[in-house]
């Protein structure tokens, strides 16, 4: 039986190429190899039977790359040999701020060998006891309908008091009228919190907005970008040695570049939220009127992402220190690999979705 892979009807995401290495099988191994190297029966007689079952029923819950994994070693097992041949596609290390990630093993995405399905390698792998953990490199997916369109300069209506001048009537969220039967101050109560602060661009947290990317060039967002201060713009040089070069306002994972330009939507809509330019006369206001985003790209056009992807960008915010992530995207499907991704920052304040059917 074939593991199930649920239909893509969108394509996914593509990634740049990266240097491989193939992981060998020690002599002690032989047999299991060999068994590997034969037909589906001899395969399933080193596999338990139950783990093989719950295995498929994991993955049959949603779209997953076939072929691929993500794993990590326990402690420093790294070098010591599996029992199947693999091809090491990336490796993802996080610099962390306590002494526990010194001692971890990277997390590995990994092609597997031909015969071998993605089910049966994840329950080999999970039988393992140099393995930590194993899962498929899962496919995620942004609704079709979260597009967004811009509101018109039209649209915005002045407020008294410490209120801007572009609060939309229609952003009920941050300051609730009571207009088409909704509640009168069922809101966040921006209008009060505007009294306090609207925001800083040089004193406020490093907010990256892990979404589909920013169109930093909008008007309403442009001014609120953050600037790498250890780059310089388009020179095609990785000035401050992380990695991504004239990565000005963020990265983008999808291409591995530093153009995290967002060729979707949501991204841009979610910024907006965060930090729509306020009180400038066009357009929206955001929760705050001036800020710091970084803009870390990790779907695609079409809305697609997967492990592996998401890894790379968050990667890339502990390297860069950010103090917020905003993630508004998830799925009902664990993974150990993302939740260690999260957990390399620690510091770090991150804000997840909770879904959109309530």
């Amino acid at each position: 039986m074939e593991p199930i892979v649920k239909p893509v009807s969108r394509p996914t995401v593509a990634h740049h190429h990266y240097a491989v290495k193939t992981v060998s099988v020690s002599k002690p191994k032989q047999s299991a190899l060999e068994t590997l190297q034969g037909d589906e029966s001899d395969i399933r007689s080193i596999i338990s039977p139950l783990a093989l079952q719950t295995t498929e029923r994991e993955l049959a819950q949603g779209p997953y790359k076939e072929g691929e994994i993500i794993f990590r070693r326990r402690g420093n097992a790294e070098d010591s040999p599996l029992s199947f041949p693999i091809t090491v596609l990336e490796e993802f290390e996080f610099a962390a701020d306590g002494p526990e990630s010194v001692t971890k093993s990277p997390i590995v995405r990994a092609r597997i060998p031909r015969g071998v399905s993605t089910a049966e390698a994840i329950t080999l792998l999970r039988q393992d006891p140099t393995v930590d953990y194993a899962e498929a490199n899962m496919i995620f997916s942004l609704p079709e309908n979260e597009t967004f369109t811009p509101v018109a300069d039209s649209d915005f209506q002045a407020h008294p008091a410490r209120t801007p001048n572009d609060l939309d009537k229609r952003l009920w969220n941050l300051h609730n009228t009571g207009r088409r039967n909704g509640t009168a101050g069922a809101d966040i109560q921006a209008t009060s919190a505007w009294e306090i602060t609207t925001g800083s661009r040089k004193h406020g947290p490093l907010v990256a907005v892990v979404d589909t990317g920013i169109d930093y060039k909008h008007p309403e967002l442009a001014a609120n970008m953050w600037l790498n201060p250890g780059e310089i713009i388009n020179d095609g040089i990785d000035n401050d040695n992380n990695g991504v070069i004239d990565d000005v306002h963020g990265y983008n994972a999808v291409e591995d570049s530093g153009d995290p330009m967002d060729d979707h939507s949501h991204g841009s809509h979610c910024a907006g939220t965060i930090a729509a330019v306020g009180n400038n006369g066009r357009g929206i206001v955001g929760v705050n009127w001036e800020a710091r985003m970084m803009a870390i790209k990790i779907f695609d056009s079409r809305g697609n992402t997967d492990t592996a992807t998401i890894l790379r960008g968050l990667r890339y915010a502990a390297k860069m220190g950010v103090d917020i992530t905003n993630n508004s995207w998830g799925d009902s499907r664990p993974s150990e690999a993302i939740k260690e991704g999260f957990a390399a920052m620690p510091s770090t304040v991150h804000f997840a979705a909770a879904g959109n059917n309530r």
